[in-house]
């Protein structure tokens, strides 16, 4: 009876070392695929590199102008986010000002969006089909702001894209290449007019 008595206890010992392990095993598997998750998402390509990757590799085969190709990428990224940015402002502005500005911004950036997917397409040059991942960043940083808070947010990243967008024109209008050329220099005024209303704003509000 001893003997039969030990080999129970054995027994439930292993049944648990066993279900002990069972348990181990499947935490270990899902840490791994949450592991997996997150890197595949931190690796992931974001859409104005993978656009830059693709026109690199046409730029090679003389497809396309590297410069054409760079000043059209970004342009386009920063006409999707102006939209984006223009969208919250046009919901969330503490003003009518800042709000009819958001609703200006939606509409004059999907017109002139449209016009550089229009010229890509005809030099057949890639285009994010999303704002990059530094930009998408910038977004969530002004989606956490309200109020007052989110006005000064908003200015001060629409002056400082605006900036960088009539710099960015400026250049293309002395690119070699007559379209692009031709495109800065007949949209240039419409990116300064943006600046300019911007600093009005960031005046009314200072």
């Amino acid at each position: 009876m001893g003997c039969i008595k030990r080999i129970i206890i054995w027994y439930d010992y292993v049944m648990l070392l066993q279900n002990v392990c069972m348990k181990l095993f499947l935490l270990f598997l899902w840490l791994l695929a949450i592991t997996y998750s997150c890197s595949a998402k931190a690796q992931e390509i974001d859409p104005v590199k993978k656009a830059n990757a693709l026109n690199e590799q046409k730029s090679d085969h003389k497809i396309v102008d590297d410069a054409a190709a760079v000043f059209l990428v970004k342009s386009a990224d920063a006409r999707m986010m102006d939209m984006q940015e223009g969208k919250l402002a046009s919901k969330r502005g503490s003003s009518a000002a800042i709000r009819q500005y958001g609703q200006l911004m939606e509409k004059d950036q999907a017109f002139l969006l449209a016009k550089i997917r229009r010229l890509a397409a005809h030099k057949q040059i890639s285009l994010p089909t999303g704002i990059s991942n530094q930009k998408q960043e910038g977004r969530e940083d002004l989606m956490e702001k309200s109020g007052q808070d989110f006005d000064k947010k908003f200015i001060k990243m629409m002056k400082l894209d605006h900036e960088r967008d009539v710099k960015l024109f400026k250049k293309a209008i002395k690119s070699d290449d007559r379209e692009i050329s031709l495109f800065a220099n007949k949209h240039l005024p419409m990116i300064q007019n943006h600046l300019d209303k911007i600093n009005q704003l960031e005046e009314m509000n200072k």
